[in-house]
């Protein structure tokens, strides 16, 4: 009888429980209508005046309780269709700002691919490209700082333009730290204002970087200037006599050069670009049409492929490396080419015994 009687009582419960919840909905309803205010009688023209109703001596800021309910539901059912018509005009105006967003995205993606098929630059090229960017520090962009974005891609379009004129080929490595504190700042707004990319501005830049030689001139002064001895004792800086204070000689020792580690020789990472622009100007001297395009001279490469004794040579010179001093004895072997290149980076520099009185 009890298991008879169980699929029975759970439909009463249902019954109950659907029934307390259509009056709960009812009541409800009821509350959220909106309810009449209601409006006390007038009072009778010809009442005495000593005989005034209870009404009206309450002060006249005091509203009725049934009337200030009846109020506040009806400032509620106002508000409701304020709150959905600002819920519309949100959606509305989002649905604006997306579709004009997607836009302009498209047109920058748009922009950026034209200016790099110009360049000749491909997705997939390794080297510097043109992108549009306005990030700023941290993880805040800058879309509201239209000349921050320009400039970047001006400085993009300037350094490929660079490289595409050759410039640091011939470059001492002076200009070339010059020309790359402009185009790579450290500090955003110290940077250099880079003019518009237009015909008569890279004619200009041409000029001013590109006068090769007055540039060669400035790299053949400053290799002149380190291989020759200061005259200055220094601390910690070895002077050989081999080294003529006057011109390059056939030999130079060059102190704090090499080392021998691991098995290997190798040169000072501090010295690198020294042997690069030495031998650039030997190249150019040479008249050779291609030039080094990798990270390091074939000086470099000839001393860290050296035996264990240190010695070898390339096409422009004979070296020894010493483990002690940590020293690399240099030859030139063509004396022609170094002939010249006293000529070029002497200029006024006279043995004493030419002076003319």
């Amino acid at each position: 009888m009890l298991a008879a009687a169980q699929p029975f009582d759970v439909l009463a419960r249902l019954r109950l429980r659907r029934s307390e919840r259509d009056q709960r909905r009812d009541r409800l309803r009821r509350l959220a209508a909106p309810r009449p205010t209601p409006v006390e009688p007038a009072p009778a023209s010809v009442a005495p005046v000593s005989v005034a109703p209870v009404s009206s001596a309450r002060p006249a800021s005091v509203a009725p309780v049934s009337s200030a309910r009846s109020s506040r539901r009806a400032v509620r059912n106002d508000e409701a269709p304020a709150h959905r018509a600002t819920v519309h005009k949100l959606v509305k105006a989002f649905g604006r700002a997306e579709q004009r967003v997607r836009a302009a995205l498209e047109e920058l993606v748009d922009a950026e691919k034209e200016v790099n098929e110009a360049f000749l630059l491909h997705s997939d090229h390794l080297g510097t490209k043109i992108d549009v960017d306005a990030s700023a520090s941290g993880s805040a962009d800058r879309f509201d700082d239209p000349e921050l974005v320009v400039q970047r891609m001006r400085r993009s379009a300037w350094a490929i333009i660079a490289q595409r004129l050759e410039l640091r080929r011939v470059m001492s490595n002076a200009d070339k730290e010059e020309l790359d504190k402009r185009l790579y700042p450290q500090v955003e707004h110290t940077a250099h204002k880079w003019p518009a990319v237009t015909y008569d501005n890279v004619l200009a830049f041409a000029a001013e970087y590109g006068d090769v030689a007055r540039t060669f001139q400035r790299a053949v002064v400053e290799v002149f200037d380190w291989l020759r001895p200061s005259g200055i004792a220094l601390p910690g800086v070895r002077q050989y006599k081999t080294n003529n204070p006057i011109e390059i000689g056939e030999k130079v020792v060059l102190d704090s050069f090499v080392k021998w580690e691991i098995g290997q020789w190798r040169v000072s990472h501090y010295q690198r670009q020294r042997l690069q622009a030495l031998e650039r100007v030997f190249v150019v001297l040479a008249g050779k049409g291609e030039r080094t395009r990798h990270y390091q001279s074939d000086l470099e490469t000839a001393i860290e492929r050296a035996p264990k004794d240190g010695a070898g040579e390339t096409e422009f010179f004979r070296f020894k490396c010493y483990k002690g001093t940590q020293t690399l004895h240099l030859w030139f072997k063509d004396q022609d080419l170094l002939r010249r290149l006293n000529q070029i980076a002497g200029g006024a520099c006279l043995r004493p015994g030419e002076i003319k009185r």
